[in-house]
């Protein structure tokens, strides 16, 4: 498999996984992931900071001394942030409760994915073995070969002079006859 194939494959899965939490989201979990990622934006810190700035800007200015509605300590203002946090951190916690099944199944796949790689890898190097012990023999077979061919060209060679003195001594032994 090559790197784009693996690329592809991982991204396949990971799209697979995000389906599956979107699919299986309740109401309630994509109202607690909407929470969580306001809430945890520079845009809210913003927006809030500026409302409290207001708000304490409102009730402290003297121009304002007859619309006052929270005088300090500002005991509305505190009732009203201590209600925030109190509804906001059980909706940031089933976000991230949610988040980390999530990691978990994207970890999952990652394992999966690496213990299938290691198996190829595994089978590769096998068949890498298998080629190399085959290159052995082969290379053993041909020095086997070579040195037969070495051995039949001094047998012919040798051949060759029998068969000369051979017909040396024929024709010897028929003079003499």
């Amino acid at each position: 498999m090559s790197s784009q194939e693996a690329r592809a494959l991982a991204k396949a899965q990971a799209e697979d996984i995000e389906r599956l939490f979107q699919a299986t989201a309740t109401r309630g979990d994509r109202f607690a992931d909407t929470v969580a990622k306001t809430v945890g934006s520079w845009k809210f810190i913003g927006w809030q900071s500026s409302m409290l700035a207001l708000w304490i800007l409102w009730n402290s200015l003297s121009a304002t001394a007859r619309f006052h509605f929270d005088q300090p300590p500002f005991i509305a203002l505190n009732l009203l942030l201590s209600f925030q946090a109190a509804y906001t951190a059980p909706f940031i916690m089933m976000s991230q409760n949610r988040s980390g099944t999530k990691d978990r199944a994207y970890a999952e796949s990652d394992f999966e994915t690496n213990v299938s790689a290691a198996t190829e890898i595994e089978e590769m190097h096998d068949h890498l073995d298998a080629l190399v012990e085959t290159v052995h023999l082969r290379t053993v077979t041909v020095q086997h070969l070579e040195t037969l061919l070495e051995r039949v060209a001094r047998l012919e060679e040798q051949n060759t002079r029998l068969l000369a003195e051979m017909a040396y001594l024929r024709s010897n032994s028929e003079r003499q006859t």
